[in-house]
């Protein structure tokens, strides 16, 4: 299963203070789109202008992307001085120099060729609406206010506030959901269905709250949890290792589902600490899928539905040693050889950026017989050393320094996985 990330900003991520606002510019999509405009403005300013639209699930699995055009959204509402973005609102974009996608990344613009400068965004209407029963079966949406209702719905999908989302019939008769529409009329265009208000700006939300897998997590589908620490800005080595501990106790997973019960994310605009790095809870269901939540080390801070939050309690730890992990500076500039010299990744090893998401263990006495094989045919290697399979699941680590170790893979992501076969299941 392809991993979906809490959304977390480094510090390390340079913003950029223009006109009097904070733009983190690094994600901005191409102008392909008709829904999509440009125009040219006086001191080389340009603008490029529409709706913002959403993805369900094709660019992030289980998720709703938003997009300008498109591709991504190129901004957070936090650094750009906006109180929210919502899907169906008009965003009009100031910005200096060249607005083109991403050659490596064409979901993204290319923010080292564009300065963004200004964004203005205009909202939608907000409309309130009661999920209802109707006679003989099914369901309805019914406005809550008498002067709008669903001419067009653009989706069946409906939006939690960690962007995750479900169809708003399965959602029980009764319910109160929300959608952004073109005008507060009737047979309104509906661009968009959210499980919350997303111009509602709360003090504080449960966790439970604010991500919706928890909030349709029972007790009883729990099968493993686990908690990790990954090192923030460190020089980049295959000797210093990401680690994450466990627990299969029932008495630990009921801590942990009440911690997800009842724990507190409160919007404070915290102060975030430089060079730290970030712990995660994942939580393993017995039907294999896994769920995380992650924040920043020293205080528990994130950014949560575009805003700096902060945790009231810190994530739940375990005492088994579950494994290690490669830190991700590490593996930037990972490259892939056989016996005829470097490879194109991409097409050998579809998965190597999950190389990130590896876990593993030493082993102390490798049986590893160093004959030619499909696995040790190809070499791993970047500024840090190099890394040869023996297997499917065991490796070695060749260090810069001229040290060996020797690891074994406990979770999904083995050799085969990265060569884009199916997950291994734990």
């Amino acid at each position: 299963m392809k991993r979906s990330k809490s959304i977390i900003i480094p510090l390390t991520i340079a913003s950029f203070a223009l006109s009097g606002c904070f733009v983190d510019n690094r994600l901005a999509p191409g102008t392909s789109s008709p829904d999509v405009s440009m125009s040219s403005e006086p001191s080389d300013v340009k603008t490029i202008s529409g709706r913002i639209g959403a993805d369900y699930g094709s660019l992030e699995e289980g998720e709703a992307t938003f997009l300008f055009g498109d591709v991504r959204l190129p901004f957070s509402p936090e650094y750009v001085g906006v109180d929210y973005a919502a899907v169906g609102d008009f965003v009009e974009i100031s910005y200096k120099g060249e607005w083109t996608a991403s050659k490596k990344h064409p979901d993204y613009y290319d923010w080292d060729k564009a300065t963004i400068v200004g964004v203005k965004v205009t909202h939608c209407h907000i409309a309130e609406f009661e999920i209802a029963a109707v006679p003989g079966g099914g369901k309805s949406l019914r406005a809550l206010d008498a002067s709008v209702s669903v001419g067009e719905l653009s989706t069946t999908n409906c939006i939690y506030r960690d962007r995750t989302f479900e169809e708003w019939e399965s959602y029980p008769a009764g319910t109160k959901i929300y959608g952004t529409c073109s005008a507060k009329e009737k047979s309104a265009k509906v661009f968009a269905l959210y499980s919350y208000d997303p111009s509602e700006r709360r003090e504080s939300l449960t966790l439970k709250e604010s991500y919706g897998w928890i909030g349709r997590l029972k007790e009883e589908d729990i099968a493993m949890v686990i908690s990790g620490y990954r090192h923030g800005s460190i020089c980049p080595t295959f000797e210093t290792l990401d680690y994450y501990t466990y627990s299969y106790e029932p008495s630990e997973i009921q801590r942990t589902y009440e911690y997800l019960s009842t724990a507190r994310i409160v919007f404070d605009d915290p102060e975030m600490l430089m060079g730290g790095g970030l712990w995660e809870l994942i939580v393993v269901t017995k039907t294999g899928e896994k769920h995380y939540v992650s924040v920043s080390e020293g205080r528990p801070v994130a950014i949560f539905d575009g805003r700096f939050v902060s945790f009231d309690t810190a994530l739940p730890m375990f005492s088994n040693l579950y494994g290690n992990g490669f830190l991700w500076q590490s593996l930037l500039d990972m490259k892939v050889s056989n016996a005829d010299g470097t490879i194109d990744y991409t097409d050998s090893f579809p998965r190597l950026e999950s190389f990130e998401d590896m876990i593993f263990q030493e082993i102390e006495n490798p049986s590893f017989s160093g004959e030619p094989n499909e696995y040790n045919a190809y070499k791993f290697s970047c500024d840090c050393g190099e890394i040869v399979f023996e297997s499917n699941t065991a490796f070695m680590v060749n260090t810069l320094e001229g040290k060996t170790h020797y690891y074994r893979v406990v979770n999904e992501v083995t050799f085969e996985y990265l060569r884009g076969g199916p997950q291994r299941t734990i």
